[in-house]
């Protein structure tokens, strides 16, 4: 996806979702933040419970060594 999130149907015709992008250059600016923010919080929420399990050994330790959250995660 060439490191941006927008995607297109499959059908579309390759002409047109290149005008959009030449068109809306700017509108695609300002949703990319946004798609990439809700991927991140879409990663947590799918591993919530390891996430959690980390913050709490966090706190109890307070440091983890890098292999710790490679374990986990």
């Amino acid at each position: 996806m060439n490191g941006v999130l927008n995607a297109w149907p499959m059908m579309l015709d390759e002409r047109l979702i290149n005008d959009v992008r030449r068109h809306d250059s700017p509108l695609l600016r300002r949703i990319e933040p946004v798609l990439h923010e809700q991927l991140q919080r879409a990663i947590i929420e799918c591993r919530r419970k390891q996430v959690e399990r980390l913050w709490m050994d966090l706190i109890d330790r307070g440091s983890l060594a890098g292999h710790e959250i490679e374990e986990v995660l």
